[in-house]
């Protein structure tokens, strides 16, 4: 059996069986980044002098996906700008470190947005106040409504997101089997913004999870490997695992499932109807909501009780 790189002699440090293709190290790393090129080209995600906000977590996806966009910017001509979050967990701060040396050591700009600083609350403030949302579900919308309203009051046109195959197929398979068509439709390559909403982008999202950690080692990368205290197992585990034993038995499943529900699925059930109008603006924030306060504001009026 060959053990050899598909594309020179070198001995081969990897076998992608959906590929069918054995890489030495260095055809390996330019075989990811040159996967993360077709994804953006293939879905237009970014144009000639766009402005991108790019969402670090500190974790393996992120960091790999700030370096790569750092290192074809010039080619594309867009310009790149790193932001994370510091949402005051207490035993889970070490991310903000490490975000911060990726951002150095990749020569970018770049911010450390503290919400208890802008907001006067943290994380742990939250939970210990708020019983009736989970921690993950809370810190993402909290997420989600900083990135915006940043990117937005900044000249952002972009929020591009770590997102990798992984996340997205288990997540469209969890919608499919919970007929959940409204949140099926947002896990798209582009989520088109409109108004205040900034368009997101997600460049890893058709290069699987198990390359994307490979990458982050041969690089060196400095990611977090601890889990925030506040996680509660992912409810898509379950799917990842059904997903997984399939690609284990047809290589490549994951990418064809992915390219189905987008391709085919999903104009399916896009009617081409929807309320462009259905959103409202936030009498508190002036932000996007589809009630009269939105999200982050109600939460901000509960942590003032």
């Amino acid at each position: 059996m060959r053990t050899k790189c598909f594309y020179c002699n070198r001995p081969s440090i990897v076998y992608l069986r959906y590929a069918n293709l054995r890489l030495c190290e260095k055809h390996f790393v330019k075989f990811v980044e040159d996967r993360v090129r077709k994804t953006i080209e293939r879905y237009k995600m970014i144009k000639e002098n766009d402005r991108v906000l790019i969402a670090v977590s500190g974790g393996k996806d992120s960091i790999v996906l700030l370096n790569i966009l750092k290192n074809i910017s010039n080619e594309y001509s867009f310009s790149v700008y790193g932001f994370t979050i510091d949402l005051g967990i207490k035993r889970y701060n070490k991310y903000v470190e490490i975000a911060e040396k990726c951002f150095r050591d990749a020569g970018i700009k770049y911010i450390v947005y503290s919400l208890e600083k802008e907001h006067g609350f943290t994380l742990d403030d939250v939970v210990e106040k708020v019983k009736t949302r989970k921690p993950c579900s809370v810190c993402g919308m909290i997420k989600r409504y900083i990135l915006n309203k940043y990117a937005y009051e900044h000249g952002f046109n972009k929020i591009a997101t770590g997102h990798n195959l992984d996340d997205i197929t288990a997540l469209q398979l969890l919608h499919l089997l919970r007929g959940n068509l409204e949140g099926l439709k947002k896990l798209v390559p582009v989520l088109e913004g409109r108004g205040k909403l900034i368009t997101r982008i997600r460049p890893l999202i058709e290069v699987y999870e198990k390359d994307i950690e490979l990458y982050s080692k041969i690089k060196g990368f400095d990611v977090v490997k601890e889990k925030c205290p506040y996680y509660i197992g992912a409810k898509t585990l379950f799917y990842k695992d059904i997903l997984e034993t399939i690609e284990r038995k047809s290589p490549s499943s994951k990418i064809v499932f992915f390219r189905t529900v987008i391709s085919k699925i999903i104009p399916m059930i896009t009617t081409g109807n929807e309320e462009a109008g259905s959103l409202k603006t936030c009498r508190i924030c002036g932000m996007p909501s589809s009630r009269d306060v939105c999200s982050f504001c109600r939460l901000k009026l509960k942590m003032k009780e």
